[in-house]
Parts: C-alpha cells; structure tokens; sequence
C-alpha cells in the first residue's frame, strides 16, 4: 500500500519559512517535516510514498533526488516518488491526480505539514472493519488562550 503524501499548499501562515520552500521542506531537528512523517509510516510497515507536490515542487524533488537510498529512524529503505499535481490543485484533486496514475491501488494519505502518533494497523482494522470508501482521522486542538 502506498502512502500519498499531499505536499502542494502554499503554506501562507509560515509566509517566513515558507518563501522559499514548501511548508513540507521546513526542518525539525535537523530534517523536514516530510522525513518525519515518512518515518512514522515507514517505521510502521509503509515504505512506499507518493509526494503529491504544487508550491515550489522543484524544491521537493531536488531534495528527494539528493536523497536516493534514504532510510527511516530504523534503517529500513524508503521508496520515495514526487508527482506533480498543479500549482492550484486542491486536496481532493491531487489526491484524485494520483488515483488516475495508479488505478486499483488502496492509499493512506496524509498532510505533508503534520506529524502524528497513529496506529496505521489499527487505523486500517477500524477501517475495514467499517466497510466505508475512506476514512478519515483528526485531532482536536488544545483552545489557542486556554480554558475557562
């Protein structure tokens, strides 16, 4: 199963991070957001990723290109593609870009400006289990000046 990592927004709310690189490519100790979130599925079993890109995608691809052989936090190889979806394209459609190039296939996809701690296995069983087209996954942000 492949994963679709949706890496095209403009990332506006960063304007200073993200001037000259996608939201995607800003760094966290050291590596961009993108290596971590393939980290998180890849030290879980998924490997295999699909960059949907937009916003500046020739800074993706340069940075998977200068990273072929790239490994997870465990040392297991990550397979990674970059596609490019539009300038303007929006979620649905990048994803629907994707589905075109690779009929019959099932996905994840996830934000490319995210990091979460899921159980893809048991995300998948509550899935499956539920016989449903998609599912989808959110979190409930902490209030931004607290509670009352």
């Amino acid at each position: 199963m492949k994963v679709i990592i949706i890496a095209g927004g403009k990332g506006t709310r960063i304007m200073e991070e993200t001037a000259a690189k996608p939201k995607p490519m800003v760094e966290i100790a050291g590596k961009p957001i993108l290596w971590h979130i393939m980290n998180v599925f890849s030290i879980q079993g998924f490997n295999e990723f699909l960059i949907s890109t937009g916003y500046l995608h020739e800074v993706i691809e340069n940075w998977i290109n200068s990273n072929v052989g790239m490994a997870d936090s465990n040392g297991n190889l990550i397979n990674v593609k970059s596609i490019f979806t539009g300038e303007e394209t929006h979620t649905g459609g990048r994803i629907a870009e994707i589905m075109k190039k690779y009929p019959g296939e099932s996905f994840l996809a996830t934000y490319g400006d995210g990091l979460a701690n899921i159980s893809i296995e048991k995300l998948l069983r509550f899935h499956k289990s539920n016989s449903r087209i998609a599912t989808v996954t959110a979190v409930r942000p902490p209030a931004r000046f607290g509670y009352m």
